[in-house]
C-alpha cells in the first residue's frame, strides 16, 4: 500500500479504478487530471511522477493538494484551518491523518517506540520545505523491536529500529544511523529510569537487533 492510498482511507475515501495514477501510480477513475505540462519526451530521471504518460490522479493525491483543509495535531487537538497539506509534517493511518508538532514531542516518543502495523511518517525540517506524498514511505508489517522501519524528512528517506532507538537513548548517539539521530534530536529530550547522567541499562532490556524476535508491545 502506498502513502496516497493510505491518506486516502484516512479521508474516507479510496483509491481505485483501472487507470494509474501520474504521481504514484495507485489506482484511480478519470476523475481528477494533474496540473502538471506534459513533457515532450519523458526522462523519468528528470520527472518526479511514477506514471508521466497519466493525465489522471488518485483521490490520495487529488485529496492531499486541496488548498483548503483543517488541520489536527498528533494528541488530537485542533491546530488550524483552511491550510495546505503540503506545508504540515504528517502521520498517516488507516483513521487518521495528523500533524507530529513541537508540542506532542512527549506523546510522540511512545508512538516511535511502539508504532501501529501499518503507517506513514513524513516529517519536515527547516523553512520552505513541504511534503510531497508520493515519496511517503508506508509500513506494513507486525513490527518486532529489530523491525527496519522508514520515514521521511523532506522528502528524504530515513530508518529506525525501535531496537536501536531505545539503545540510542540509554547510551547516547555514537555509531547510530542518521534517522535515529534526527528522531532523538526532533523529539528530545527522552524520559528513561536510568539515573541522571548514567549509561547503560535503564528502563528498557536493549538486545541485539539481529537477535529479536518479540512483538512490541
Amino acid at each position: 500500500m502506498k502513502a496516497p492510498e493510505v491518506y486516502a482511507i484516512s479521508q474516507n475515501s479510496r483509491c481505485q479504478g483501472v487507470k494509474e495514477c501520474y504521481w504514484c501510480a495507485s489506482p484511480c477513475g478519470e476523475k481528477h487530471t494533474h496540473d502538471e505540462p506534459m513533457p515532450r519526451v519523458i526522462l523519468r530521471n528528470k520527472i518526479d511522477a511514477a506514471r508521466p504518460s497519466s493525465p489522471w490522479i488518485c483521490e490520495g493525491c487529488y485529496l492531499f493538494r486541496r488548498a483548503s483543509t483543517s488541520v489536527f495535531d498528533f494528541e488530537g487537538r485542533w491546530v488550524k484551518d483552511r491550510q495546505t497539506p503540503r506545508k504540515w509534517p504528517w502521520l498517516l493511518t488507516e483513521t487518521e491523518a495528523v500533524t507530529v508538532l513541537d508540542s506532542n514531542r512527549e506523546a510522540f516518543q511512545s508512538f516511535l517506540l511502539a508504532p501501529p502495523t501499518r503507517f506513514c511518517l513524513m516529517l519536515l525540517d527547516g523553512p520552505e520545505q513541504f511534503v510531497r506524498l508520493h515519496a511517503g514511505i508506508v509500513n506494513d508489517r507486525e513490527i518486532l523491536e529489530g523491525t527496519t522501519l522508514q520515514f521521511t524528512v523532506n522528502n528524504v528517506p530515513h530508518i529506525w529500529t525501535v531496537a536501536t532507538l531505545k539503545h540510542a537513548i540509554l547510551n547516547g548517539q555514537e555509531g547510530v544511523e542518521g534517522g535515529v539521530r534526527f528522531l532523538l534530536d526532533k523529539f528530545g529530550p527522552w524520559k528513561t529510569d536510568r539515573p541522571e547522567g548514567k549509561r547503560g541499562r535503564g528502563k528498557w532490556k536493549v538486545e541485539d537487533a539481529k537477535v529479536l524476535a518479540r512483538p512490541v508491545r
